[in-house]
């Protein structure tokens, strides 16, 4: 394996050694920018892993050079430093995909050198070979429905609301699921407007929706619409469970950038059911309650790919925010070691567990011991929270 190179860009001098000082023992090669413009010089000439820029700079920012460096090399991993004052810019930056995730200043620079290891090794998981082969062999993967990359180029030249919403209501399938989330019981509100539903929303979750929908669809084979409807059910209880576990367990409020986690968590089903109905619905079948460790097992034997794998992989390349990827990658294995967001992956996994479990179907999510104890909420607790 080559060694993993970093680029730190900052136009303050005594910040960027204050950096490059904390990668001074590490194996990892540094290379350290004054401005966007000597970044974009330096990863022109040189291999560049993961960019480390800050938000505040003058000429080209943080965010505009981030997203040149999507363009130009979209398999760098891209991260934004910043502080507190910058949270629209941040905002931005994860809303079209520009950046991974953000760090606040100050940092600390034990997290951060555990950030950027724990993102290298999840890289590695997403490039072994036999997933990049069985996804290779997948077919329509890269197609995502024209509303969704419409939507995405209307987030990327900051569109005004109005041709955004505009968008949504010309497919009646992806407004209906906005209209039907925004008025259901948990967000309370009542309106048949796509504007007002993407303000109560946000633009984060209203994009993941679309996200959502676009895969569902992909499985329209009628023979599979019970299955594809069943996923969109626990997807959306998931996501349901996901925000309440943070509201009314953790007494916080899920980030804008994660607070979708749940709708996405297990799409990586969604496409094994539509490229391999046969074998993975035989796989759903066969399995006895609370057999997730054998559930993934079997899928790895038979199709090649976890769903995790999956999942996790299409939502990177898509460039949705390292906590969902995260979220998708981990959610049966929230001890593993490369996790960035922890509390996130063991509050999806416990959402996950309990939203099977609402719908009275076989449950092969099994409740992770370790999820429960990270976040030190007792399996009681979710219990009367989210299922009485």
């Amino acid at each position: 394996m080559h060694t993993r190179s970093i680029l730190l860009v900052d136009d303050e001098k005594q910040i960027l050694k204050a950096l490059q000082r904390v990668f001074l023992e590490t194996d990892y090669e540094v290379f350290t920018a004054n401005s966007g413009e000597e970044a974009l010089e330096i990863m022109c000439r040189e291999k560049v892993d993961l960019i480390i820029s800050d938000m505040r700079m003058p000429n080209m920012d943080g965010h505009e050079l981030l997203k040149r460096t999507k363009q130009l090399y979209p398999t760098t991993i891209r991260i934004i430093l910043s502080g507190y004052a910058e949270e629209s810019q941040i905002f931005k930056s994860l809303l079209d995909g520009s950046s991974k995730m953000y760090l606040l200043k100050p940092w600390d620079n034990d997290q951060l050198l555990e950030v950027v290891k724990h993102m290298f090794e999840s890289q590695s998981i997403l490039q072994q070979a036999k997933l990049l082969n069985t996804i290779n062999n997948m077919k329509g993967l890269s197609t995502l429905g024209k509303i969704y990359n419409r939507l995405i180029e209307l987030i990327d030249t900051e569109a005004d609301m109005k041709d955004i919403a505009a968008l949504i209501e010309s497919d009646p399938a992806i407004a209906a699921r906005v209209l039907s989330l925004v008025n259901s019981a948990f967000y309370g509100k009542n309106t048949g407007s796509i504007r007002q539903a993407i303000v109560y929303l946000g633009l984060h979750i209203v994009k993941d929706i679309v996200l959502t929908v676009s895969i569902m669809e992909s499985a329209s084979s009628p023979s599979l619409s019970y299955n594809r409807q069943l996923l969109w059910k626990h997807a959306g209880l998931t996501n349901k469970y996901l925000i309440l576990i943070y509201e009314k367990l953790l007494k916080k409020k899920i980030p804008d950038s994660c607070a979708a986690a749940g709708l996405l968590h297990d799409i990586g089903k969604v496409f094994l059911l539509s490229q391999y109905p046969c074998e993975f619905l035989d796989i759903s079948n066969k399995l006895t309650v609370d057999k997730t460790s054998d559930f993934l097992q079997k899928e790895k034997q038979v199709i090649g790919v976890t769903h995790q794998e999956l999942g996790g992989y299409l939502l990177n390349w898509w460039d949705i925010p390292y906590p969902i990827v995260e979220a998708a990658l981990f959610h049966h294995n929230p001890a593993a070691n490369p996790i960035v967001n922890r509390e996130l992956v063991c509050a999806v996994n416990i959402a996950d567990h309990f939203s099977w479990k609402s719908l009275n179907k076989q449950n092969n999510a099994e409740i992770n011991e370790f999820a429960l104890k990270f976040l030190d909420i007792s399996q009681e607790e979710c219990r009367l929270l989210l299922v009485e």
